[in-house]
């Protein structure tokens, strides 16, 4: 703890570090900050907190850590300042990590524009649309101690060696506590370590040690979920936790039987297919895809010069480590991961730009390569925190426009049929394309032309998915329409617009009945559409508004 404190001290009194670390943040996130919006599950907050189906999904973390700050009704301004300062912290906790292992080799302007790179990744503003952020956060904080543990079991034995590995699987245990795809970061993580180390000194790279770590990690790991079984099912039964609502397991058993039958190869092929596309070939309308695959290129290059000057394999190895480690969590969740769930990808960026420091910093081109070091990591930092900024505004667009949209409703029918009165929702609901036009492009666009020419020599029907009457569109998880999602989330037909409008200063009620709700369905087939004349009316005493 000593060694800890005097590591976030250095950074901590490193004005440039801290000043321009603080000015990406404000950049980043100070407009979600500064302007709530209600999305998708924020209706929720209640449910998945106070009675307990983050637990039932195996996120029991921030489950428990409403038991002692409050987090169990909608209050965005203050999770959203208190998320930013976690993130901060825990980005420093990632420079320690690094500079025990890079020390003096990486100067104060490395370590600054791996943190600030590390911040402003879109990615991490598509969980930043949720409330509480699905305790993201919280999980890389937790998981950077965790990889500090396992740096430290380096060269250790005995009890202090156990006692830091136990620290390690402790850290991992409460990051997956908040969402599962910090394994994925886990493993990065070692594979980075293993990099850098050799990178210093090639003595401390072989292929015995990366595959007796690479064996630890996965009993780590296997430890780890165990532990989170144990402890779920422990605070299902202390705190009754059961759930009238259809939940995902989250089980990473869930795939065998998409493997075990006769296509299971070509599955499995489909499942490559797919993530080339979205995480390859959508590097060519999508930005931060295209930092991505940049990235990956600056660890290629890195690993084959690696190679070739120190005459071992281990480099080329461990980049083929960090090319199929994201595909991991493809193969459990049987499609490629949402961009959201991508937690590894700000770490493994930031490790990118501290090699492109490297090289830019050789005594060859020292003098010319710190401005281009210097230009090139502003350019980044500021595109991502443009596209992060984009990610809100169109978020607070969305929200500004339904929220117009139900309490027009609300008040209609108020007027009509009076207070409290009860609301069956029905029909289908269409976002306004305007709201996300930046996620589609034309198919006569050039772009879309290269994405055809590198994906239809492969399967030429796999770009479907992602076709829509306004163009093909990519990061679809990015925006998210909450009366989309609301109209039958859960189940239960509207029942998050009473949530919403509730929120609002609405009281309307809905109803649960499942033969009422067909009922409805049926009456209000040639209905029109609303806003229309006629789109709301009564029906048995109950209040129709059809979409």
């Amino acid at each position: 703890m000593r060694q800890l404190k005097e590591d976030i001290s250095f950074f901590l009194h490193q004005k440039m570090f801290v000043v321009i670390l603080a000015l990406t943040a404000l950049g980043s996130y100070g407009f979600a900050v500064t302007h709530e919006s209600i999305g998708i599950d924020d209706t929720m907050v209640d449910v998945y907190l106070n009675d307990g189906i983050e637990v039932l999904m195996g996120r029991w973390t921030i489950y428990l850590i409403n038991k002692l700050f409050y987090l169990g009704e909608f209050m965005p301004h203050i999770t959203e300042i208190g998320g930013v300062m976690i993130l901060l912290l825990s980005v420093v906790l990632y420079c320690i990590l690094l500079r025990r292992i890079l020390g003096e080799k990486i100067g104060i302007g490395g370590y600054t524009a791996f943190a600030c790179a590390f911040i402003s990744q879109p990615f991490l503003g598509g969980l930043y649309l949720y409330y509480y952020h699905s305790g993201m956060d919280v999980g890389y904080l937790a998981l950077a101690l965790s990889l500090l543990f396992l740096l430290e079991s380096f060269g250790r034995k005995g009890k202090k060696y156990f006692a830091y590995l136990t620290g390690s699987m402790l850290g991992l245990w409460i990051a997956v506590g908040c969402y599962e795809s910090f394994i994925i970061l886990y493993i990065m993580g070692l594979i980075m370590i293993l990099f850098f180390r050799g990178m210093t000194d090639q003595n401390k790279l072989t292929f015995k040690l990366i595959f007796q770590k690479l064996a630890l990690c996965a009993g780590l790991i296997v430890g780890c979920l165990v532990l989170r079984a144990v402890i779920q099912k422990v605070l299902i039964a202390i705190f009754s936790i059961q759930s009238e609502y259809s939940v995902e397991s989250r089980a990473l058993t869930a795939c065998l039987e998409f493997f075990s039958d006769g296509n299971g190869l070509q599955n499995a092929f489909m499942l490559i297919k797919k993530y080339w596309l979205q995480y390859f070939v959508n590097a060519v309308v999508y930005f931060p895809v295209l930092v991505y695959v940049l990235s990956m290129v600056v660890f290629a290059v890195a690993a084959g010069v690696l190679t070739v000057k120190r005459k071992t394999g281990c480099y080329l190895l461990l980049f083929l480590g960090m090319m199929m480690t994201p595909f991991l969590l493809t193969l459990v969740e049987m499609m490629p991961p949402l961009y959201r769930t991508c937690q590894f990808m700000p770490f493994f960026i930031g490790c990118a730009v501290l090699l492109f420091y490297l090289v830019c910093n050789h005594k060859r081109w020292k003098k010319y390569g710190c401005v281009v070091f210097g230009f090139v990591a502003a350019m980044l930092i500021w595109n991502q925190a443009y596209e992060m900024n984009r990610i809100f505004y169109m978020d607070y667009k969305r929200y500004q426009y339904e929220k117009e949209v139900l309490t027009d409703i609300a008040k209609e029918v108020t007027q009509k049929y009076g207070r409290g009165s009860t609301v069956i929702f029905t029909g289908h609901y269409s976002s306004p394309y305007e709201l996300a036009d930046y996620y589609y492009i034309d198919y006569s666009s050039k772009e879309f032309g290269l994405i055809c020419r590198l994906t239809d020599w492969l399967d030429p029907h796999l770009k479907e998915k992602y076709y829509s009457p306004y163009g093909y569109t990519f990061a679809f998880d990015m925006y998210h329409s909450m009366i989309e999602w609301g109209m039958y989330a859960f189940e239960y037909p509207g029942r998050e617009f009473v949530n919403f409008l509730r929120m609002h200063g609405y009281s309307l009620q809905t109803v649960y009945e499942e033969a009422l709700i067909q009922k409805a369905d049926i009456y209000s087939e040639n209905l029109p559409n609303w806003p229309e004349e006629g789109s709301v009316t009564e029906m048995d005493g109950y209040v129709i508004v059809h979409f």
